[in-house]
Parts: structure tokens; C-alpha cells; sequence
């Protein structure tokens, strides 16, 4: 009967561990990927030097491939408090410095970790700027 009971508590052990494991591959994979939009968007930006409607409809159809959608960032998103923040779930905007002497844009990428046993969902950034693409 002891060996019984050891026995079903290293299983238990180890399946947290491997859930654990798991957890952690998906998180890195989901970083990846938003960090690889980020970067992306912003290539856009500074390849064209805006932001328009044509790059934003360029941009749209590049994060609808690569399936980067974040639930909570946007119109209807009620978590972030951006204010040009788009429905798949990255933010774009327009930046001013008096010191660089032009505009550039900062870009906003976010991944969502939730925890459905505790009912809880976090919001992580992941920010970026280009560089002076106007004088």
C-alpha cells in the first residue's frame, strides 16, 4: 500500500512539472511571435517613412497571417489604455521630440497569459520605436 501511494504521488509531481514545462514553451512562443510583429511593423514604418491607411492595410494583412491576436487590445479592449491601438491587438503611435527634431513612432505588442483556474489574465507589452522617419 505505501509503495501504491508513492508511486501515484511521483505522478502527480510529475505531471505539475511537466505542466509547468509546458506553460513556460508556450509563453517563449508566444513572446517570439509578438516580438517578431513588433519588429515587423516597424520595418514597415520605416521602409514607407509613416503610417498610413495603405501601411496600416499591409500591416493588417501580415499580422493576419502570421495569427497575432490579442482579445483584450483594441476598439472593444477594455485592458490598455492606448489610444491607437488596432483590433488584432497592436498599437501604433505617433511620437514628437523637440531633441531629435522630428517624429517617429512607437509600436506596442502585447501578449496575453491567462490563468483559466484562477480567472486571471495579464497583459504583457512589448514596445518598440523607429526611428526618426521625418523631419
Amino acid at each position: 500500500m505505501r509503495d501504491a501511494f508513492g508511486g501515484a504521488f511521483f505522478i502527480k509531481l510529475m505531471l505539475i512539472f511537466f505542466a509547468i514545462y509546458i506553460s513556460f514553451i508556450a509563453i517563449a512562443l508566444s513572446y517570439a511571435k509578438a516580438f517578431r510583429v513588433k519588429n515587423t511593423i516597424i520595418n514597415y514604418i520605416e521602409e514607407n517613412e509613416k503610417y498610413n491607411n495603405d501601411i496600416a492595410t499591409m500591416i493588417d494583412s501580415y499580422v493576419a497571417n502570421m495569427n497575432y491576436y490579442v482579445s483584450s487590445v483594441g476598439p472593444n479592449g477594455s485592458n490598455v489604455n492606448y489610444k491607437s491601438c488596432n483590433s488584432r491587438g497592436y498599437c501604433v503611435e505617433e511620437m514628437y521630440s523637440d531633441e531629435l527634431r522630428g517624429e517617429y513612432y512607437k509600436v506596442t505588442t502585447f501578449i496575453e497569459v491567462s490563468f483559466p483556474f484562477f480567472g486571471i489574465n495579464v497583459l504583457v507589452p512589448i514596445t518598440g520605436e523607429t526611428r526618426v522617419v521625418s523631419s
